[in-house]
């Protein structure tokens, strides 16, 4: 799988209006990391990621980690693409 966009994180943060750090955390998510993979590669602390992880649950209108998961997976569906 590869994206027409080259940056999803500026996708998500154009379309949910998401700060920065926000819109990278959510596209680590995505990408499969874990709440501790993510605090490494930002570091920053788990409470913190956590903290994020309910900010940007609260600006997508949803109530835990994996209907936003689905909910971001269906949006950049558009704009993802299967490679061959």
């Amino acid at each position: 799988m590869y994206l027409r966009s080259n940056n999803v994180a500026t996708y998500l943060q154009e379309r949910w209006k998401l700060a920065p750090v926000e819109a990278d955390f959510a596209e680590r998510l995505l990408q499969g990391f874990s709440i501790n993979d993510i605090a490494d590669k930002l570091s920053m602390t788990r409470n913190t990621v956590r903290w994020y992880s309910k900010q940007v649950m609260r600006k997508i209108d949803v109530n835990g980690q994996n209907d936003l998961i689905i909910t971001l997976m269906n949006d950049i569906s558009s704009i993802v693409t299967l490679k061959r």
